[in-house]
């Protein structure tokens, strides 16, 4: 073989061989990853000091079925550690070509003070890192706060349907059943309305029951049962300034599965917050507003 020959070889060898540190490189870096970490269109809330089932969607980017091993390291995103507050095994994910599955995954959430926002960071079998979803973390005994607020005083409530007044019980709250059209009766600051049709389900006029109570100062957060009219648009609440009180109006949805859902009851918190001391609603300001107010 002549010099131009050898030359020619050398330049093919070299050139194949660079293509496979190419790709091997390639490899190693990320790019034959194989899963994609759909958005979750809702943050995700847990009690801390407990474990929570942590619900992620995945897609796979592949044309063919894979089985893709994967670990998580949970990050609390306040703390300016890098290091994982802890790390486990997950459930190897197994999609066919193109497919999108959900999947839940047990996680022990430290306790906390106060919300705070905790980050989970999803790595497969090559240390490639997939994903990341964030969640917020709520303290345990967070509904005991409702006590607080009523003055250490009993919380009137009425519930028919017992969709509150269970969960509120389970969480130490002082309750007085409120079930009576006698305003009278309760010395409370603050009454709790579960979500019913009042319009069927009580032998007493609800509304002026509720307006006498106002005239005493006592504050109320009433949940309103689903809508009937799915197409009528309604705010997630307002409030309504009676007397020397105030009557807070929610919508069942934004305040639904209290039992299990932090959010929930963090937003039935600042609801009775309002119910008890009202403020004026105003147009949001950026940040550089508020500095030059201060």
């Amino acid at each position: 073989m002549n010099m131009d020959g050898r030359t020619k070889t050398f330049r093919i060898a070299t050139k194949a061989m660079c293509l496979c540190i190419c790709l091997t490189i390639q490899t190693r870096c990320g790019a034959a990853i194989t899963l994609q970490l759909e958005p979750e269109y809702e943050s995700q809330s847990f009690s801390g000091g407990r474990t929570g089932l942590v619900r992620v969607t995945w897609h796979n980017l592949q044309n063919q079925k894979t089985e893709t091993r994967l670990r998580l390291q949970l990050f609390q995103t306040s703390f300016s550690t890098a290091a994982p507050i802890s790390e486990q095994l997950v459930e190897t994910v197994v999609t066919l070509a193109g497919q999108t599955v959900v999947q839940t995954n047990a996680v022990y959430f430290p306790d906390v003070r106060a919300e705070s926002r905790f980050a989970i960071r999803w790595i497969d079998q090559r240390d490639n890192i997939v994903g990341s979803t964030e969640v917020s973390v709520f303290p345990g005994d967070l509904l005991k706060k409702l006590n607080e607020l009523a003055g250490n005083g009993l919380i009137g409530c009425y519930d028919p349907e017992q969709r509150i007044m269970p969960v509120l019980a389970e969480s130490s709250v002082q309750l007085d059943s409120f079930e009576s059209d006698d305003s009278n009766a309760f010395i409370g600051r603050l009454v709790v309305i579960g979500p019913f049709n009042f319009q069927r389900q009580t032998d007493f006029d609800l509304v002026a029951t509720l307006e006498q109570l106002t005239r005493h100062g006592v504050g109320i957060v009433w949940i309103q049962p689903p809508s009937e009219l799915a197409d009528r648009l309604k705010p997630s609440f307002y409030i309504v300034n009676k007397n020397a009180g105030a009557i807070v109006i929610v919508q069942n949805n934004f305040v639904r599965d209290l039992a299990n859902s932090p959010r929930a009851q963090s937003r039935l918190i600042e609801l009775c917050r309002l119910a008890l001391k009202p403020e004026p609603f105003s147009l949001p300001h950026n940040r550089s507003q508020k500095t030059k107010n201060l």
